[in-house]
């Protein structure tokens, strides 16, 4: 454990161990390529989601088998849809019914949908990016060997025909998708950033996308990611797994070590100023491994390694609850009806209501 503690992107090192056999990466060419690949027929799993009225608190809406652990769950832009990462496949959820299940074939370690296209893009461990139409469940797009040892985040700009990717090797990539867009998969590189650490675990885009933040480490960067030029140097203290800005993007979140958060004032952006939310009841061995907000800014949610999930308030900086998942929380999202979804090693995705 001391390595995980030592640097953010060992998070994934962790997982190897749990990995199932047939999930070893793909041979590593010299330069990244892009391909078409057949579509796939898609096909429903015996699940489907409750109504959040229905089931009490912390109960599992959604439970996969043992081996398939849920390692990112997203809802799309509109709030109708539902994705969720399980073992080595997408499903994908509306009206709380499967409409989806996209073999990916490897884990996924993120997801994220694009923000007016029915598109999700996919960070995935054999070192891909790939790209699906969850309408019909057809793979559009694999860029092979993006990062060659393991793709760990990625983010879409607001605007949606760049796409940004981290990954286990010394650059965060910017990539011009716009032929994905149009069904096509002449991805293109269209820059590079590259940090003093060998791997990167997070990247996000402000709501707005004239900020592009990178996790380097225990550090973060701030870029425009028109120029790539360095905007800001935010110094932490501990590694780093996630980030997340606020809908305003006068706030930042970086999830780090001891179940803590370090929320940074973006209102200054020339001297952007830190604070650590970190509870006193905090395990201090736990790493933070998602943080979000919510659609309105009201609340800031943590999940933890050791299964906890906080809610703050992130301008008082008062923690307004606590949740146990009951295995470590590897995702958190908030729903459009008013309820957190949290997924983790369990291979569940659970509910919470806020207060």
């Amino acid at each position: 454990m001391n390595l995980v503690r030592n640097h953010a992107g060992l998070f994934l090192a962790l997982l190897i161990f749990l990995i199932p056999a047939g999930c070893a990466g793909s041979a590593v060419d010299p330069l990244p390529r892009s391909s078409p690949l057949p579509s796939p027929t898609p096909t429903s799993p015996p699940t489907a989601i409750p109504s959040p009225t229905s089931i009490p608190d912390g109960a599992a809406i959604l439970q996969y088998p043992a081996q398939a652990l849920v390692l990112d769950l997203a809802f799309s832009p509109d709030g109708a849809l539902l994705a969720v990462v399980a073992g080595n496949d997408v499903f994908v959820y509306d009206a709380r019914e499967v409409v989806a299940r996209l073999p990916v074939g490897a884990w996924t370690n993120r997801l994220v949908f694009h923000p007016t296209r029915p598109l999700l893009a996919l960070a995935v461990k054999d070192g891909s990016l790939q790209f699906w139409n969850y309408r019909n469940g057809a793979r559009v797009c694999v860029v092979e060997d993006a990062h060659p040892q393991g793709v760990n985040s990625l983010a879409f700009h607001p605007v949606g025909t760049w796409l940004a990717s981290a990954g286990n090797d010394a650059i965060v990539w910017l990539w011009d998708v716009s032929s994905v867009l149009t069904g096509g998969c002449q991805v293109a590189q269209v820059g590079a950033m590259i940090g003093r650490a060998y791997t990167s675990s997070a990247v996000a885009f402000s709501a707005r996308g004239d900020l592009l933040a990178l996790v380097d480490q225990q550090d973060i960067r701030l870029r425009d990611p028109a120029t790539r030029r360095l905007m800001a140097f935010l110094d932490g203290d501990a590694s780093i797994f996630a980030l997340a800005f606020s809908p305003d993007d006068t706030l930042l979140a970086a999830a780090e070590m001891g179940a803590a958060v370090r929320l940074w004032d973006l209102q200054d952006r020339s001297t952007p100023t830190g604070r650590l939310l970190s509870p006193d009841t905090a395990n201090p061995t736990a790493y933070t491994w998602a943080v979000t907000f919510s659609p309105d800014g009201r609340w800031l949610a943590a999940g933890s390694s050791d299964g906890s999930i906080r809610l703050w308030d992130p301008f008082s900086a008062e923690q307004v609850a606590v949740f146990q998942h009951g295995g470590p929380v590897t995702a958190l999202a908030f729903g459009p009806d008013g309820e957190l979804l949290s997924g983790g090693l369990d291979a569940a995705v659970r509910q919470w209501s806020l207060p």
